[in-house]
C-alpha cells in the first residue's frame, strides 16, 4: 500500500507484478496534489489518474456515498472498519468491538460496505473472535491489522 501522493510511474515500475493498493488521503491527513479530497468527483478523479499510472485498487475510508460512487464507477475499493487512525476522534486509540453494541455497529457498517460493492476491508484492532465472525460471514477479502490471525491477508 502506498499513499497516492507518493505513487509515481517509477514506483509502479519498481513494484513489478505486485498488486499495488493506493491510499486516497482523507481530508484529515492532508492533500493529494495540493487538493483536499472531499467530494465523490474529486475521489473519482484521483482514482482514475492513479489507475492510469497502474494502481490496482484504492484504500478509501471516506463516506458511504463516496465509496458507493467509486464502486459504481468500477473502482476497486478497500474500506476500513475498527480503529481508523485518520478519524481517531471516532474511537480513541483502543480496540474497537469489545462490547456487543460496538460489534453490532461494526457489523452493520461492514455489511453496508459489502452492499455498496467494496471488495475488501481492513479490520484494524478488532478482537480476534469478532474479526473471525466477520470474515466467515462476508464475501469481502479481510485484511487483518492487529485483528487476529483469521484474516485473508495479514
Amino acid at each position: 500500500s502506498i499513499e497516492a501522493k507518493d505513487f509515481t510511474p517509477e514506483m509502479r515500475e519498481a513494484a513489478g507484478a505486485c498488486f499495488v493498493q493506493i491510499g486516497l488521503t482523507p481530508p484529515t491527513k492532508g492533500t493529494v496534489d495540493g487538493k483536499l479530497l472531499v467530494s465523490a468527483e474529486q475521489f473519482l478523479e484521483a482514482a482514475y489518474r492513479y489507475t492510469a499510472i497502474g494502481g490496482d485498487c484504492f484504500y478509501c475510508a471516506a463516506s458511504f456515498d463516496i465509496q458507493r460512487a467509486m464502486c459504481e464507477n468500477h473502482i476497486p475499493i478497500v474500506a476500513h472498519v475498527g480503529l481508523i487512525p485518520s478519524y481517531i476522534t471516532w474511537t480513541g486509540w483502543r480496540a474497537v468491538g469489545k462490547t456487543a453494541s460496538e460489534a453490532l455497529t461494526m457489523w452493520k457498517r461492514l455489511k453496508r460496505l459489502e452492499e455498496i460493492g467494496c471488495f475488501a476491508v481492513e479490520l484494524e484492532v478488532v478482537p480476534g473472535r469478532i474479526a473471525e465472525f466477520f470474515a466467515k460471514n462476508t464475501s469481502m477479502i479481510y485484511f487483518s491489522l492487529g485483528s487476529g490471525s483469521g484474516g485473508d491477508v495479514q
